[in-house]
């Protein structure tokens, strides 16, 4: 009987040290050896960096950055929006974590708002995905008192979505006073209402012997008339008999 136990004890233990002993092999060959040929690292997190210093954190590292791909985004141009495999994976020194650069905010066209209310302008600045940065008074000849004449940027230009707009509203024609050209050298009445912003209109001519040539001897509008920048003055000029 003690002859059988102690036989079988042996078989024991020696088959136990046996397995132990692959157990050892297995880990050595498995682990220890591809560790020591093949270091590991963690991989760190690239998103919102820029490539170059991604590539310069990879090679710290020692592994490799590769862009695959590139997309719009809310972040800058050429940082990296997503990558492959993620922060914190296990790879062998050597790998490639692969990233997806941005492209920047796409581009959206500033939408044509003249002629609209405040209201319905900022309604359709926001859906165009654009900001309303300021507003500013503008005059108009053309589009209406209180209505959108324009924006900054220009409408339908490109421009980057989330981009600042600055609206410009109409207060009306600028108005300006006819200044009094009555018997004026037509070549210096002509200097005085550009000078106003006003134009030389209709020219007639009328003989007269009060006057010598080219005299401004009427003016319509009147000098005193509030009228919009712009307007033509028109002017009867003296002449003289041949």
């Amino acid at each position: 009987m003690k002859q059988n136990t102690k036989t079988f004890l042996i078989s024991f233990f020696t088959s136990l040290g046996t397995t132990l002993f692959l157990l050892i092999i297995y880990v050595v060959i498995t682990r220890i050896i591809p560790a020591f040929l093949h270091p590991r690292v963690e991989v760190p997190s690239f998103v919102d960096m820029s490539i170059p210093m991604a590539q310069s954190k990879a090679q710290e590292k020692g592994i490799y950055i590769k862009v695959t791909d590139s997309i719009f985004s809310e972040k800058d141009k050429d940082v990296v929006v997503s990558q492959i495999p993620e922060e914190k994976k296990i790879i062998y020194k050597g790998d490639t974590v692969y990233v997806i650069k941005s492209k920047g905010k796409p581009f959206v066209m500033v939408p044509d708002v003249r002629g609209l209310s405040l209201n319905q302008a900022k309604e359709e600045i926001i859906a165009a995905g654009l900001i309303i940065n300021d507003i500013e008074d503008v005059y108009d000849n053309e589009v209406p008192t209180d209505t959108v004449a324009g924006s900054i940027p220009e409408i339908g230009k490109e421009v980057e979505k989330g981009s600042r707009i600055t609206l410009l509203i109409s207060i009306g024609p600028e108005m300006v006073e006819v200044p009094n050209i009555l018997h004026k050298k037509f070549d210096k009445a002509k200097t005085i209402l550009e000078n106003a912003g006003l134009e030389v209109g209709t020219i007639r001519r009328r003989v007269t012997t009060e006057y010598n040539r080219n005299y401004v001897l009427r003016q319509r509008p009147r000098a005193g008339d509030s009228v919009k920048k712009g307007t033509k003055v028109n002017i009867t000029l003296s002449d003289v008999l041949p």
